[in-house]
């Protein structure tokens, strides 16, 4: 990190003289106070992004999500969407499918369909790469829910009828769990 000073002088000089980003305030986050910029133009930060070459993206991704974790740390949930982004960026599988089930767990419960069905898909995407088949039909149960929600019945009985159709791999995969015995006779 460097000095603020520093920091305020090249943020001020590259605002003045190119015009190519504008500080748009603080955010105060625990102990520290984190900096926003915004581009002037999306097409500077689209250029400057493919400028980078995959697996230096692939880092930074990573080095920003660790980062957020680290200062939002038992506040997650206020930055799920960000974290989701930049670890299914960065190719972490793994921490990639909590987030995005997370932010599309929260998308649901507000009712922002567009939003829910989007983590959704993505979440599923890992799974299937991972070969997890119960934790894709489950997320295909909730994927068929958001449709339900937002009125798109063909495409909720599509979600259902392949998460059921997983769910049946699954259980062909995994030994069913013996059923316990009642403690005592039902009368």
């Amino acid at each position: 990190i460097r000095q603020p000073q520093e920091r305020r002088r090249r943020s001020g000089e590259q605002e003045k003289r190119h015009r190519l980003v504008t500080e748009r305030g603080e955010v105060n986050v625990g102990s520290h106070f984190l900096s926003r910029f915004q581009f002037a133009h999306a097409l500077f930060q689209q250029y400057l992004y493919n400028d980078l070459g995959a697996g230096e993206r692939r880092l930074l991704h990573v080095e920003i999500a660790k980062a957020l974790e680290e200062l939002y740390e038992g506040q997650t949930g206020e930055i799920t969407p960000q974290l989701a982004h930049h670890y299914a960026e960065a190719g972490e599988g793994e921490k990639a499918i909590g987030y995005l089930l997370e932010a599309g767990d929260r998308a649901r419960m507000l009712y922002a369909q567009t939003e829910a069905t989007d983590y959704y898909q993505r979440a599923l995407v890992f799974l299937r790469e991972q070969g997890e088949p119960e934790r894709a039909a489950r997320t295909l149960m909730k994927l068929g829910l958001t449709y339900d929600a937002a009125f798109d019945f063909r495409r909720a009985r599509r979600a259902y009828d392949e998460g059921f159709a997983l769910w049946q791999q699954a259980g062909q995969i995994q030994p069913p769990v013996p059923r316990a015995r009642a403690p005592h006779a039902l009368r």
